[in-house]
């Protein structure tokens, strides 16, 4: 028992590090695997150790791997290096959840808006000595838009384009309906200077005896938090949506302009959209990140230039707000907290903004990008803050907005990441009855959010979300009454702050989706790429490795052209980087930078050379894997052994930490089997199943799959040499193609080695 209480103790702790940092790293993710999977004992001071470096440095990732890989015997660091990509949060036992996440009882919300004095987690790390300096503030990424004029994102907001669109993607004259009524609601609700009150609405109701109910938690402090700027922004969005604006004859164009200049007229001169006293600004960069998508849509729809310096102004306070993390937190300050729900609304005025050709810096885009990747896990699962409240909290909702930022700063769809969020978003489909104070997870924001990143995906996801949402959304809209046009105010907590108007603007914005904007592939997303070249080229080392490991990311002409000929560079470091972005995209590209790093005097360039042209060693590369089993790196030996017996179904015998003469023997056999083999048409073999790790302190074994997702947590499987049965074992961990399984059975002589063959049972 006591045991079992040490093993849950430090898995804990592990994770609440994992909790309050942006993204762990590899070998956070290695400690939290072997711990989850029962692989205590020596590995716990391990685990520290990678602790202490992983918060140490940030920035260089390479060097602090082959830190750890140096600590580690040398029969163990093959398995070590490569469960390093493992992200395994396989809970031992639940975990109380934190107190701030906890609703069984409703308590006044927190709206004092004081920023959390807790010590930053997450800084952007010094790089080198010799270059501590921060990044250069290279040239600003503009584009071609600089008149403001209409554009073709939002060309099917009207007329025919706008019918072609509703029927296209599923909408129709029932959302049309919902729509007009929505914003005939907003329109009778709005005060006579312009803006939305979240709770002073209800002056406007048609009867004074029935009036609209605010939804409103009852709590004076509810009613006192300063949303207006947001409100106004979103109820702008929402007549935007539907084409219109205070520049074209319409119903609604004195309601538009009204509500712009009530937004122009509350714009510091620091460019800040909002007046805030220092104790309510918990909702800052809420309100001025909406404010200032609105205004940049509209300035794109209308060319209208008195908005161009304002929309400027209010992207340059952005661009200052933001944390040194890449992310933005509830105010411009530098309180080391990031916030992901905060940044999703950054992320969508500043391509707004950038559709109009406002300047976004390069180094904005490369934080926001690398803070993003770094908070999106490997299940697709996105950190929303690492500070109160609720510091490490996950859910759907952070799924969303994550994928939705991504894919509006140009990051694909058919990454593994986003297929794993598309999957949590269509399992969690709309339904107004979750929606309650205990299901934190479902809400009108994230539907929202939701509703936009399936839109952007297409295909059979779209096909499957949006009948679901309009069912949501159709059902619950009111009709008759004062009411008629809005939507009632949820259970819960986000909603229950925002009110009415907040509800139903969510709400119309989403039915709009058909037109509202084009599927990206038409254009319209931020430049990431053009910003991740310039960190290549003027950045520091520590963000130019970041940025090029990030362009791996993007299928696209450039990207492929840039990391190409970068790859072919002398500099090792980011050749090495370069090369193995492009491999990970099965690139061959990459095979001739790869082979030349095999020249490298560093062991951990050969090391990672040789596991980026692994997938690739059908390509007649077997001759230079045979080569590596001569490295005088046991690390580098044993990771071309293990890449040769996997792809041959061989072994020859072959152990990196036998002598000269035995290792040699092997080796002249492999270059046998290869001057056998290539007389026959080289054809890539079928990988076995193979142990790469035994421990048997820990009565436990590593073993290799050779593809992704091949073995599940519980199978139960069989391990044999030379066609006799050894033992029998569960699968306790798996990610990817590495799993970590628990001894059943053994025979009692022999016992389980490296490169014994796994099979399912029979």
């Amino acid at each position: 028992m006591a045991r079992q209480e040490q093993i849950k103790t430090d898995y804990r702790g592990i994770r609440r590090q994992l909790a309050r940092g942006v993204s762990p790293n590899p070998l956070l993710r290695l400690a939290t695997l072997l711990l989850a999977s029962g692989l205590v004992g020596s590995m716990l001071v391990l685990a520290s150790s990678i602790i202490w470096l992983h918060r140490s440095d940030r920035s260089e990732m390479a060097p602090v791997r082959a830190d750890i890989v140096e600590i580690v015997e040398p029969r163990e660091r093959d398995i070590f290096e490569d469960i390093a990509q493992i992200i395994g949060e396989q809970e031992i036992d639940k975990e109380p959840e934190d107190e701030e996440t906890k609703v069984e009882q409703v308590d006044e919300p927190d709206v004092s808006g004081e920023p959390s004095e807790v010590v930053a987690d997450i800084e952007k790390p010094p790089g080198p000595a010799e270059e501590e300096q921060e990044s250069e503030q290279v040239a600003v990424i503009a584009t071609d838009r600089g008149t403001g004029g209409p554009q073709a994102l939002y060309s099917s907001r009207s007329g025919q384009d706008r019918e072609d669109a509703l029927g296209k993607y599923g909408g129709g004259e029932d959302t049309e309906n919902a729509v007009a009524a929505g914003l005939d609601w907003l329109a009778r609700h709005q005060n006579a200077e312009g803006n939305w009150n979240h709770a002073r609405y209800i002056r406007h109701c048609r009867d004074q005896h029935a009036k609209c109910e605010s939804g409103l938690f009852n709590f004076p402090s509810v009613h006192a938090v300063p949303l207006d700027p947001g409100l106004t922004g979103l109820a702008l969005l929402a007549f935007a949506g539907s084409n219109h604006t205070h520049m074209r004859d319409g119903p609604y164009r004195e309601n538009v302009a009204k509500a712009v200049e009530w937004l122009l007229g509350h714009q510091t001169d620091s460019g800040r959209i909002g007046d805030y006293p220092p104790q309510a600004n918990y909702y800052m960069m809420y309100n001025h990140g909406i404010a200032t998508l609105a205004l940049a849509e509209l300035y794109v729809m209308t060319g209208d230039q008195r908005l161009r310096q304002p929309v400027k102004k209010a992207v340059a306070f952005i661009a200052r707000a933001q944390q040194r993390s890449g992310a933005w937190d509830y105010t411009d300050a530098q309180t080391g907290r990031y916030d992901t729900s905060v940044t999703g609304w950054q992320v969508m005025a500043l391509k707004a903004a950038n559709n109009s050709g406002i300047q976004v810096p390069p180094r904005t885009l490369f934080l926001l990008a690398d803070f993003l990747d770094r908070v999106t896990q490997r299940s697709g699962e996105v950190y929303y803050s690492n500070q109160n409240p609720a510091p490490g909290a996950r859910g759907e909702g952070m799924v969303a907005v994550g994928l939705l930022s991504q894919q509006f700063l140009g990051f694909p769809n058919d990454r593994r990441t986003a297929r794993r969020q598309t999957e949590i978003i269509l399992g969690n489909p709309p339904q107004w009855g979750r929606m309650t104070l205990r299901d934190r997870g479902h809400s009108i924001y994230y539907w929202y959010h939701a509703t936009l990143a399936m839109f952007q995906v297409g295909d059979d996801a779209w096909a499957q979300w949006n009948p679901q949402m309009k069912e949501a959304l159709l059902s619950q809209q009111r009709q008759g009454g004062c009411a008629d046009g809005s939507w009632d105010v949820p259970n819960n907590q986000w909603a229950r702050t925002g009110g009415r108007v907040y509800v139903t603007a969510l709400n119309i914005l989403c039915l709009e989706v058909y037109y509202r904007y084009l599927p990206l592939y038409d254009g319209g997303a931020l430049d990431t790429v053009g910003a991740l070249i310039a960190t290549v080229e003027h950045g520091s080392r520590g963000d130019a490795a970041r940025a090029v490991r990030l362009l791996g990311q993007f299928d696209t002409e450039p990207a492929r052209k840039f990391l190409t000929t970068l790859a072919h560079k002398d500099d090792h470091a980011l050749a090495l980087e370069a090369s193995i972005a492009l491999a990970e995209r099965s690139e061959l590209a990459s095979i001739v930078p790869l082979l030349r790093q095999l020249q490298s005097k560093e062991p951990y360039e050969r090391f990672q050379a040789l596991g980026a042209l692994a997938p690739m060693i059908g390509q007649g590369l077997a001759p230079h894997f045979i080569e590596a089993l001569r490295d005088e790196s046991e690390m580098v030996a044993r990771r071309a052994s293990r890449t040769l017996r996997q792809y041959a179904k061989q072994s020859f015998g072959f152990e990196p930490g036998a002598n000269r003469e035995e290792r040699e023997a092997a080796i002249r056999n492999w270059e046998e089997w290869w001057e056998n083999y290539r007389q026959g048409e080289p054809t890539e073999s079928s990988e076995p199943w193979l142990v790469i790790g035994v421990y048997p302190d820990n009565n436990a074994v590593a073993f290799s799959t050779g593809r992704p997702e091949q073995a599940t947590i519980g199978d139960e499987l069989v391990i044999y040499r030379d066609g006799d049965y050894v033992a029998r074992v569960r699968v306790a961990a798996a990610e990817s193609d590495l799993c970590v399984a628990t001894v059943l059975e053994q025979t009692e002589s022999g016992g389980i080695r490296e490169g014994d063959v796994v099979k399912p049972r029979n």
